[in-house]
């Protein structure tokens, strides 16, 4: 009997196999375009001869709300072609015409109702061009790479569309040159297509080729565009030329030669692109200006970890997913990475040396001479992205009485970059490696103490999908060799992610006589990736001691190991009031080379969108088995109490004309030792279809008994100074938008940030790794500590005279910076450009912390402001 039921228990088994390996094996959708003579003109209306008869395609699917069901309105394209365009008509029906929502924006920010066409035109299964079009007229495009797993919004080929509407509902017509697309002559081949539309007011989104809401990828579930053989590639040519011309006002200092209160430039400048080959383009820049990009956010970092920030600048954005070698896992060190592309012109990183009475400048940024890049696939699956990159000496200025001399902070610098990868077998087996080059000429200049010369990054990468995609392998391998001078690589062995003379360690110590540093890197991922509610991952990454990327990459902290484990149960099908569900849970743990626990975490998060669009977002982590290898700046480890984080989120839907957001964090800590807060709102107000305004407020307050102030050292041993920090912070960040055409806007965007740090019962470490929390340091008495306006005396053994001192590490953090944009896209690829930007700082210490009197504290100050017009004007074809 039981052999009987196990038999039939199999069979069961079996089926549902088999069921379940059918319903993936999706029947592929195919289109075939038509070849016209001539070219109908692109105003909306689809009204030419060509559009006539059949041939018009009508059967969507929705993607959501109700993945796979009938969508609520008609929809239907028709693709046409000659021997240079490829021309798209599409047709969206609507029953209540008066409830199209058209919404003006700039390109590449899309709202309302949106048509589109999605073309793999490499038909390599992972990369689709996406040409995007709005029911007010407002174009969007960009690049689908990795099967969707990410997107290049920043691509802007040169097409054309128009839109048009009547009663029925709303047309698009797009004209798409052949030669802003990526594909070879092959008469056996054929592109991926899909079509999409959105509805906004339900919202609702449908597309031609069904895509289920549990695939293990987007692109490679495209139907088919045939017929296409007997076009031939097009070669792109553009070339854009740019002048700016540029003036600033700030504060002048009697007789300081660099704050005269004003100063004038004009700039020339050339951005072109040059196709080698239909399937490959050359971009080059020579000496490029990004003065119509937004400024990063203002912050204060008390840490030894690097800020990431993003990359703005349209040259190095575009095509970053081809250079990108991403090493991280999502965790703090998710930004990870061999190529990190704001290391490019970045701030000069060398402090030049003066005495009182000196007065100096130093260029914000390092000036770029020019660089080029080289991106593109081929037929047959070979991705290669190569930059070279070239930036200039900068010398500060230094002036006594008008005698002026320089010093070298920033030596001239050749930047390398490639990256290559190989797809075989449609796309589910990738292999890839990756190398780049830094080289200084620090002998030069005199600098070959202070900074290294050369530093080679590389690695090797591989990816391997099985059973229809659902399931992933990913590996990674990467080195790093640095050269310099002994005493550049010593400087390396004790930068802060690294810390080779950290006290209590074995497996590193710092070695002054080595030239080199080398390390590795690396990362194994097992995952499952869709066909089901539920997924997951597992994952191993490593960073040697040696390991060094910040050169021309991102690394957040060297000498780690770390483990993670993540689940997730996705329900996407409206259920009652919830639109869709999402739960995740994950446990990760980091160690050091010695088989130190650095930390273990566990985190929770869970997302319920409701049926009426509103959204609350809920993660909640758990840290324990802290023992913090970075705090104490080169000390020992230091054990610190387990804490807890949890973060809130709230939002309306964004169908209404007022939608808004409040989140709010905090952490609590054992022992009290570590407590913050944090509350924001978001308010968005579009009051018709052309303006736009938000305000995004946030206030938060950190309090820290053990942050670090200064390191000395009291008969013969160190001395690590803490202080208990209470710091209160508030920002907000304000946008004013009117897009009064889609190709002409005035934007501003302005942010506010106050910061102030107070310092109490300072104390040092003396037992850091002691189980009892309070016996791991000693807190100075009064009769130990006196302040002498910025300084604080200590008399440790009290005796009555001074044993050391440090300086009074309150702070205090305001400013302001604006910026208003005027653009005209004139016409397409030429865009004028008039800015105007200004920076108030105010830092004088004081302890008011409310938001009314650090804004009068600021306004005390005269700004320095920066007015700019930029003109470009693209020839080619």
């Amino acid at each position: 009997m039981t052999i009987h039921k196990t038999k039939h228990l199999l069979l069961i088994i079996i089926f549902y196999l088999g069921v379940d390996a059918m319903s993936q094996e999706s029947v592929i959708k195919k289109y075939s375009a038509i070849e016209i003579i001539g070219e109908p003109v692109i105003d909306g209306r689809l009204d030419d001869k060509c559009w006539e008869g059949s041939n018009w395609e009508t059967d969507f699917k929705q993607w959501e709300p109700y993945n796979g069901e009938k969508p609520s309105q008609k929809t239907e394209f028709k693709l046409l072609f000659n021997e240079n365009n490829l021309f798209v008509g599409i047709r969206a029906y609507d029953s209540a015409p008066d409830s199209i929502k058209c919404l003006t924006f700039k390109r590449d920010v899309i709202g309302g109702d949106y048509v589109g066409v999605l073309i793999d035109s490499y038909h390599d299964l992972r990369t689709a061009f996406v040409f995007r079009v709005s029911s007010a007229g407002t174009k969007s495009d960009y690049i689908i790479f990795n099967d969707g797993d990410g997107y290049e919004i920043t691509w802007n080929p040169i097409w054309y569309t128009k839109v048009s509407m009547d009663s029925l509902g709303w047309y698009a017509e797009m004209k798409i040159p052949f030669s802003q697309l990526r594909f070879e002559k092959n008469s056996e081949k054929v592109w991926g297509l899909n079509v999409v539309r959105k509805i906004f007011r339900l919202p609702e989104i449908n597309y031609w080729s069904h895509i289920p809401k549990d695939a293990p990828g987007f692109v490679h579930l495209f139907g088919e565009l045939d017929n296409l053989q007997s076009i031939e590639p097009k070669k792109q040519l553009e070339v854009t030329p740019y002048i700016v011309g540029q003036t600033e006002r700030f504060k002048e200092e009697p007789g300081n030669p660099f704050a005269t209160g004003k100063k004038s430039m004009t700039k020339f400048g050339l951005d072109s692109k040059i196709g080698v080959s239909n399937n490959f383009i050359v971009d080059l820049t020579i000496n490029p200006d990004f003065g119509q990009v937004e400024a990063d956010p203002s912050e204060v970092n008390l840490t030894v970890f690097e800020t990431f920030f993003e990359e703005r600048r349209p040259f190095f954005v575009e095509g970053s997913n081809i250079t990108s070698f991403d090493m991280g896992l999502e965790n703090q060190d998710g930004n990870n990475n061999l190529f990190y592309s704001r290391r490019i012109g970045r701030k000069p990183s060398i402090s030049p040396s003066y005495t009182e009475g000196e007065y100096i400048y130093v260029p914000e940024f390092t000036r770029i001479l020019g660089a080029a890049k080289i991106t593109g696939k081929t037929s047959n699956g070979l991705s290669v992205g190569i930059i070279e990159s070239v930036t200039d000496k900068v010398r500060a200025e230094i002036d006594l009485n008008g005698n002026r001399r320089y010093e070298t902070v920033e030596p001239l610098t050749n930047y390398f970059v490639s990256r290559i990868q190989k797809d075989f077998s449609k796309g589910e087996t990738i292999l890839g490696g990756m190398f780049t080059a830094t080289n200084r000429k620090t002998g030069i200049d005199s600098l070959a103490d202070q900074m290294h010369a050369n530093s080679y990054t590389g690695g090797v990468d591989f990816t391997k999908a099985f059973h229809n995609r659902t399931y992933l392998l990913e590996t990674q391998f990467a080195f790093s060799h640095l050269t310099g001078s002994k005493n550049s690589i010593t400087k390396l062995q004790c930068s802060p992610i690294r810390q080779f003379q950290r006290q209590g360690i074995d497996h590193v110590s710092v070695d002054s006589s080595l030239t080199s540093l080398t390390g590795t890197g690396g990362k194994l991922i097992f995952r499952k990736n869709g066909n089901g509610h539920f997924n997951y991952k597992v994952a191993f990454s490593w960073s040697s001691p040696g390991f060094e990327l910040n050169d021309i990459g991102y690394l957040r902290s060297a000498d780690n190991i770390t483990q993670l484990i993540w689940g997730g149960y996705n329900i996407w099908k409206p259920v009652g009031i919830f639109k869709a569900l999402d739960f995740n849970l994950s446990e990760w743990s980091e160690w050091d080379f010695g088989g130190t626990n650095l930390l273990t975490a566990l985190t929770y998060s869970s997302n319920f969108l409701f049926t009426n669009d509103w959204n609350i977002i809920t993660v909640y982590n758990y840290f324990f088995n802290i023992n913090d290898p970075y705090v104490l700046r080169g000390g020992p480890y230091l054990k610190l109490p387990q804490k807890n984080s949890f973060y809130f989120n709230i939002s309306t839907g964004i169908k209404r004309k007022l939608a808004a957001s409040i989140v709010s964090s905090f952490i609590r800590s054992n022992n009290n030792y570590r407590n913050e807060s944090m509350i924001g709102i978001t308010l968005r107000l579009r009051p018709n279809s052309h303006l736009f305004f938000s305000l995004e407020p946030q206030y938060s307050t950190h309090m820290n008994k053990l942050q670090y102030v200064n390191t000395t050292s009291y008969s013969s041993d160190a001395r690590y100074i803490m202080g208990t920090l209470d710091q209160t912070t508030f920002s907000s960040t304000i946008r004013l938008n009117y897009f009064i055409l889609p190709n002409l806007s005035i934007e501003y965007w302005g942010q506010p940030f106050f910061s102030t740090g107070k310092f109490s019962e300072f104390k040092y470490i003396n037992n850091p790794t002691s189980k009892i929390f309070s016996e791991r340091f000693n807190v100075y008495s009064s009769e130990q500590i006196h302040q002498n306006e910025d300084i604080y005396d200590i008399d440790e053994n009290g005796d009555g005279s001074i044993d050391y001192t440090f300086s009074n590490p309150d702070f205090c953090v305001r400013n302001f910076l604006s910026n208003l944009v005027f653009r005209w896209e004139y016409h397409p690829g030429s865009t004028v450009y008039l800015i105007w930007s200004q920076t108030q700082i105010n830092n004088r210490y004081s302890q008011e912390t409310s938001v009314i009197d650090n804004f009068q504290k600021l306004f005390e100050t005269v700004p320095h402001n920066v007015f700019l017009i930029k003109l470009s004007y693209r020839i080619g074809r």
